[in-house]
């Protein structure tokens, strides 16, 4: 389980931060769940499953409104940009819910939504939170993606079973609505004016462009992983869709184990140390399984279990980093790296699936080796830990 909270975390970040893991759990489980009901989503819109995918670049695409999103949470403050971006999420979710244009629109308010929130929790977390500990509150938030994969997507899989693709786009609508209400008094409080800078500038110099750019590789290269693997084991596995829910649950397990392991332990070992670790098990669980083609069903649970795991834990550990590269300008910063990753993503979703339909399953795990690779290069050449700023 996640490391206990730092004993000098505010009151009032202790409130809020349960609601807001929560709301990051729906967001997440809004993010991962097309991947593994893309078969199901096609049937029922009647859209084909590269039209989907093409929608879900799409909806990644609004990533890139995330500088902007935190320009606004530096001016604002992070925790008000928590509480409106909410609203955009569950607006979105429902509205995907209505049919193929429903779909189309809705994911976009959706990604709106969502990459605001991030945005703006990883500017609220670093801002309340010493950068020492940082990582033992950012890994329990994190653990909010793990749990989408295993608890969310399989319950929302079989909603899907047992009545439509869209039932599982208006559970998540209501949960958000359900939760919105429970965040602290503080996520409705502004900064005094002059409190935060009117127009932040954030740094952009080597270190920080590294840094940028190796979180960028990264998700794309897991993004070749998570847009196929539906299809992949539909096709390749004759799974059903509740079974590939089930599947995804156990790949959940181990990114639950991730998190909590960048809770507990990214600290004391080095955010940059760590993010290269993770970064080497995704690489060797997509170059193994690229290597052995179709696998026995468990042996390929396996190494996607590996490159998950990986993959979870350097992100997470990246997150403290991204958030430190300049704290005069935080929400900012984390906005380009969330923009950076999701453009990444976005190209990953365009080319993935097309990818996968003409070629195997082999090549698109192939690709995402190198691309991880690179990743893994620039973290070692370039990233360098950032200076604490003093307590």
């Amino acid at each position: 389980m996640p490391a206990i909270l730092p004993a000098d975390l505010r009151p009032d970040v202790r409130r809020s931060l349960g609601p807001a893991v929560a709301l990051r759990w729906v967001g997440n489980a809004g993010i991962r769940a097309p991947f593994t009901l893309l078969p199901a989503i096609s049937d029922g819109t009647g859209l084909s499953a590269s039209t989907v995918g093409a929608i879900i670049a799409v909806r990644d695409l609004t990533g890139l409104t995330a500088v902007r999103a935190g320009r606004i949470a530096d001016q604002r403050g992070p925790l008000p940009t928590v509480r409106a971006s909410s609203w955009i999420l569950a607006a979105g979710l429902a509205l995907a819910a209505a049919g193929p244009w429903g779909l189309l629109v809705g994911s976009v308010l959706f990604g709106l939504g969502k990459f605001a929130f991030d945005t703006a929790m990883n500017a609220w977390i670093g801002e309340a939170v010493r950068y020492e500990n940082r990582a033992r509150v950012s890994g329990l938030a994190e653990t909010s993606w793990a749990l989408a994969g295993l608890i969310a997507v399989p319950l929302l899989a079989q909603l899907v079973d047992r009545i439509a693709w869209w039932a599982a786009f208006l559970a998540m609508a209501i949960a958000v609505v359900v939760i919105v209400p429970f965040l602290g008094p503080g996520a409705t409080t502004r900064p005094e004016p002059g409190d935060r800078p009117a127009e932040p500038r954030p740094r952009l110099d080597r270190t920080a462009i590294a840094t940028h750019g190796s979180l960028a590789l990264m998700a794309l290269s897991a993004q070749f992983l998570f847009i196929t693997h539906g299809l992949w084991l539909d096709e390749a596995y004759d799974l059903e869709i509740s079974e590939i829910g089930i599947a995804v649950a156990g790949l959940g397990l181990l990114e639950l184990l991730a998190s909590s392991l960048s809770s507990a332990g990214t600290d004391r070992l080095g955010k940059r140390r760590s993010v290269a670790g993770g970064l080497v098990l995704l690489v060797v669980g997509v170059g193994v399984l690229a290597g052995l083609g179709t696998p026995a069903l468990g042996v390929a649970l396996g190494l996607m279990g590996l490159a998950v795991l990986g993959f979870e834990f350097a992100i997470v550990s990246m997150l403290p980093l991204i958030a430190e590269i300049d704290p005069a300008a935080r929400a900012t910063s984390i906005g380009i790296g969330l923009g950076g990753a999701t453009l990444a993503r976005a190209l990953g979703s365009f080319v993935a699936v097309p990818l996968y339909e003409a070629t195997s399953m082999s090549v698109v795990l192939a690709a995402a080796a190198v691309v991880g690779a690179l990743s893994v290069l620039l973290v070692i050449g370039l990233v360098r830990e950032p200076d604490p700023v003093p307590a």
